[in-house]
């Protein structure tokens, strides 16, 4: 290597392996740059609690979701989807222990001669940033007038 000081070039190989080394060290303690968390939260028990006299009218309905995680659960949220429409998104607070719940939904009024039926969607995020999405309940606003048509009359 002519024009090469030879103890420039180690001085040269051991600064970049100790940044290298450095480096690693810095990587291993944020957790090696990946996930350390990898299990989603679990939703279960979505339901919506209508109440007694539900009928065409719509009205306040609560939305119930059991969640858990192996650490910690961050947010949970849900939509309602009508007829391939999804309601904006409802936030979901702790209850207690595991359940969570949104209340006083408004669900508007059914002024067709069909049911409306509404799936639940809930999500479920974690610490880790592990999300989980289920579609597990459904609910249905009955038609306003009936779905049987008149009988005809006797002659």
């Amino acid at each position: 290597m002519k024009g090469c000081n030879i103890m420039s070039y180690y001085r040269y190989k051991l600064s970049i392996g100790l940044i290298a080394a450095l480096v690693m060290v810095i990587v291993a303690g944020c957790g090696g740059g990946g996930k350390t968390d990898v299990t989603f939260p679990t939703i279960t028990g979505v339901h919506a609690d209508l109440p007694a006299g539900f009928d065409f009218n719509g009205g306040k309905i609560g939305l119930y979701a059991t969640v858990q995680d192996n650490a910690a659960v961050s947010r949970v949220f849900a939509n309602l989807v009508k007829d391939g429409t999804a309601s904006p998104i409802v936030w979901l607070t702790a209850a207690s222990g595991s359940e969570y719940s949104a209340t006083n939904i408004t669900i508007a009024g059914n002024a067709t001669d069909k049911s409306q039926s509404y799936s639940i969607h809930v999500w479920a995020q974690d610490t880790g940033g592990n999300v989980t999405e289920t579609t597990t309940a459904a609910f249905a606003v009955p038609p306003a007038g009936g779905s049987n048509p008149p009988s005809p009359p006797n002659i």
